[in-house]
């Protein structure tokens, strides 16, 4: 029996995240490589071997350079003696075409298809959903493809790359996408030129697509330790007392619960601390099932219960005033609502306390603080 509830809390923090994923944006994406893995099968083909590269930016270029209007783009790109073509230059008149307001510094790294594991044709939203699944990369704002023409003058004449962006829908119901290259049927001139979206259309696996790679928004914060030998509630409880950190019965009792697991072997983890705001989240009172998908989204991780106790016990040096929830599965209390833990320094008395909510509709102030787990890669 020890044996079993020794695995079942090794697999409980997983597996909570998986089910959050399943229930997120992208979650046909994860059930379709989590059957392969059932079949034995490698959900993510090749992928190991593109991480491993640790997909070097390939090109670095500035949005928001002060072109704001289609005009803008159509002219500077004529001034460079570069070809505009027709659907391009629709696609710049379109409502949804937006530049930034602000210049602003985007990575980019181009990644063949066959790179995402794919040796047959397949459609858009499949190298879409695996390039951000599967490699945390993102769809680049349209600006990219007129900014990539103008800041990429080097570019070889038998390069051909397609913006990996939001299908804009032109009049009529038309969707296009940026590309960017040399067309031998119009003089031979580098370009910018639109690529017609047909429904169910197959990408050929030697196509490149420009990504954007995120930069790291979430730098780690705190680095702590689990499974540090204290093995039960009493444990906790007297490092605690002995640590000066005062526990009230909200979250004794939480740490009382069954699910409140502890690791059998000492790990490290790595922390980062996030609002909603931080996430980018613009709704005004987003839930708390709101805010744990979005941090899914953008590769952290829900915290094991245990980060709570253990975070208290090795932050002593913590600032007076602040106050840090976990980002955690609630846990159900005595007074039939969901808990997660949270630490704070108030008049120089630490604490480790809970937050208290109704079920995961339930809105958090828009100014809290969540810890999260950011994975290692491997």
């Amino acid at each position: 029996m020890k044996d079993t509830r020794s695995a079942l809390r090794e697999i409980s923090g997983p597996l909570s995240d998986f089910h959050i994923k399943l229930a997120g944006k992208h979650g046909d994406v994860w059930l379709r490589a989590f059957k392969k893995f059932l079949r034995k099968e490698d959900p993510w083909p090749e992928l190991a071997r593109v991480i491993r590269d640790e997909l070097k930016v390939w090109k670095t270029i500035k949005l928001g350079t002060g072109l704001k209007t289609a005009d803008d783009f159509k002219e500077a790109i004529n001034k460079k003696g570069y070809l505009l073509g027709d659907e391009a230059s629709s696609v710049l008149c379109s409502q949804d075409f937006e530049s930034e307001e602000k210049e602003i510094e985007v990575d980019l790294v181009i990644v063949p298809i066959s790179r995402l594991g794919f040796s047959d044709d397949v459609t858009l939203d499949r190298i879409h959903d695996r390039a951000f699944c599967g490699l945390g990369l993102d769809l680049c704002p349209p600006e990219v493809g007129p900014q990539l023409l103008l800041q990429y003058p080097d570019q070889p004449n038998d390069e051909w790359l397609f913006v990996a962006m939001e299908s804009i829908v032109r009049p009529g119901g038309s969707k296009f996408e940026f590309c960017v290259g040399c067309h031998d049927l119009r003089d031979g001139r580098r370009g910018l030129h639109g690529d017609f979206i047909e429904p169910g259309l197959q990408w050929a696996s030697d196509f490149k697509f420009v990504f954007v790679k995120p930069r790291d928004k979430f730098p780690v914060w705190k680095t702590i330790e689990l499974g540090t030998g204290l093995r039960s509630t009493d444990d906790f409880l007297n490092a605690l007392g002995t640590a000066r950190c005062n526990t009230p019965s909200e979250a004794s009792d939480i740490l009382a619960k069954p699910q409140f697991e502890i690791s059998s072997k000492k790990t490290e983890v790595d922390l980062v601390i996030a609002s909603a705001r931080d996430l980018g989240l613009t709704v005004e009172n987003p839930t708390l099932g709101q805010i744990y998908d979005q941090a899914i989204e953008l590769c952290l991780d829900i915290c094991p219960a245990e980060v709570g106790p253990q975070l208290r016990l090795q932050y002593l040096d913590q600032p007076d005033g602040e106050w840090l929830h976990m980002a955690m599965v609630p846990i159900g209390g005595s007074d039939s609502r969901l808990h997660v833990f949270s630490v704070r320094k108030n008049i120089s008395v630490l604490w480790l306390t809970t937050e208290s909510f109704k079920d995961f509709h339930s809105c958090p102030r828009a100014t809290d603080r969540f810890v999260f787990v950011k994975p290692r890669r491997d």
